[in-house]
């Protein structure tokens, strides 16, 4: 005989799910963490180009996003000790902008925060979901810096 299990909350359709070609977006819970996403991520932009970064940066990479995956989103923004914190428009447009992206979301709450030493990743925030669009292993993108 079978248990009578209880569906969890988040699996429960409470509203028509998105509809994108056949395949249909899940219904998924609201998130307090911070959520990567590569999607818009420029992988040939010429003055932050990943053929150039080191060879042990995946591994760093995942290391950093796991450890600021695991706080909550608050303690991810604004974040001195991790240089979490909104990017210069100015400078995002003097590098070209976020060709990657659609032009109507490069406004969208540009963001960096630091990978390891000088290394940045700089994109944008769209509720908890950061957009990682450029690897910056120089600190080249803060000309200032």
């Amino acid at each position: 005989m079978a248990k009578n299990r209880k569906t969890p909350k988040y699996l429960i359709q409470t509203e028509e799910p998105k509809v994108r070609g056949a395949i249909q977006e899940p219904k998924l819970p609201p998130s307090d963490r911070v959520l990567w996403c590569f999607k818009y991520l420029e992988t040939g932009h010429k003055t932050f180009r990943i053929d150039q970064l080191p060879k042990d940066f995946g591994n760093i990479l995942l290391v950093r996003l796991q450890k600021y995956g695991a706080m909550a989103f608050r303690e991810f923004i604004p974040n001195n000790s991790l240089n979490s914190h909104l990017a210069d428009i100015e400078r995002i447009e003097a590098h070209g902008g976020f060709r990657g992206a659609p032009e109507e979301l490069w406004h969208e709450r540009p963001w960096q925060f630091s990978i390891q030493n000088k290394m940045r990743a700089v994109g944008f925030l769209i509720g908890t979901v950061f957009h990682i669009v450029w690897i910056d292993i120089n600190h080249k993108f803060d000309s200032s810096k």
